[in-house]
């Protein structure tokens, strides 16, 4: 049978990282839709794979039916410090809008199973997906075809990586040390609700990097 995997996740969380991580590692074709805005009308029928992929969405407004395949939604969660340093960097005008910070939140939450807004949920945690291999082989058992642990492309989907772009390799990037570049930076810090930092405690091993933005 084949597969449809829809991706919820906030721009620059490595979403599209993952993704052609996910692609690399079926045999046969996958079709991928990127940045998709609305879950009606769109066509998830056919006889090929498919990733769909939704970015700064609130998940409880995507209306998601059951499909007669096999049928994830991917949940992909990076920490908000290094994610909002990668937003800043390319100052997406929503970096400092509070509807972002409502929609990580909602994540977050989703994340640890407080609301139930994705049925057959998988969750990824895309700073644990980056730095442990053995997370990534278990996302692979789960979720792909075969093993292939092609961490080194770095995709073109969203212009690559804020700060690096497509110049280095996956594994060169330090997409865990971002908000060092803004630790004196009020802009930056203003964007940290108390509740995502809370949220971020519990999944993320962040305390330090509270510690030195004094959150």
């Amino acid at each position: 049978m084949k597969v449809l995997y829809e991706v919820n996740a906030m721009r620059r969380s490595g979403q599209h990282a993952i993704i052609s991580w996910i692609m690399a590692q079926f045999k046969e074709k996958i079709v991928f839709v990127n940045n998709q805005k609305y879950r009606e009308g769109l066509n998830v029928a056919g006889r090929t794979h498919k990733i769909i992929n939704y970015e700064d969405h609130r998940i409880d407004r995507i209306h998601k039916p059951e499909i007669k395949r096999i049928h994830k939604n991917i949940l992909i969660l990076r920490d908000p410090f290094n994610l909002y340093a990668s937003r800043l960097k390319i100052e997406y005008r929503l970096a400092q809008d509070k509807r972002t910070s409502l929609v990580w939140i909602q994540h977050a939450k989703e994340y640890l199973n407080r609301h139930g807004n994705l049925s057959n949920k998988y969750i990824i945690n895309y700073n644990r997906w980056f730095e442990d291999k053995s997370y990534r082989r278990g996302i692979s058992n789960d979720l792909c075809q075969f093993w292939n642990d092609k961490v080194d492309f770095v995709p073109s989907y969203g212009n690559g990586s804020s700060f690096d772009k497509t110049r280095k390799k996956g594994t060169d990037l330090k997409v865990t040390e971002r908000w060092k570049h803004y630790t004196n930076n009020a802009r930056y810090k203003s964007f940290f609700t108390e509740e995502m930092v809370d949220l971020a405690k519990q999944i993320f091993d962040v305390e330090d990097i509270i510690k030195t933005l004094k959150l």
